[in-house]
């Protein structure tokens, strides 16, 4: 909770944490399906809660609760964000 602190005092709307040490692989399995749900324009809630369910539906009975249950959004999870592509960037 210390370090998701300091991201909302430096002004972070939102962070996504882990309450306990998980698994690499699993984290980085969830949170690239977390970031998709990002910017396919879910909430940061609603992406995180929908990334946990695609877990548990790809990996079944091996989707350990200890693999995915342990993050969670502190501090404003209703934010909407809007991505560009690289290529769109160097245009302007």
């Amino acid at each position: 909770m210390n370090l998701a602190r300091a991201f909302l005092t430096a002004g972070a709307r939102s962070v996504v944490a882990s309450l306990w040490a998980v698994d690499d692989r699993s984290t980085a399995t969830l949170m690239e399906s977390f970031y998709g749900h990002l910017k396919g324009g879910l909430t940061v809630n609603e992406a995180l809660r929908q990334a946990q369910r695609d877990f548990i539906k790809d990996y079944g009975e091996k989707a350990r609760p200890n693999l995915w249950a342990g993050f969670e959004v502190i501090g404003d999870g209703t934010k909407r964000f809007t991505f560009e592509t690289p290529d769109a960037r160097s245009t302007r």
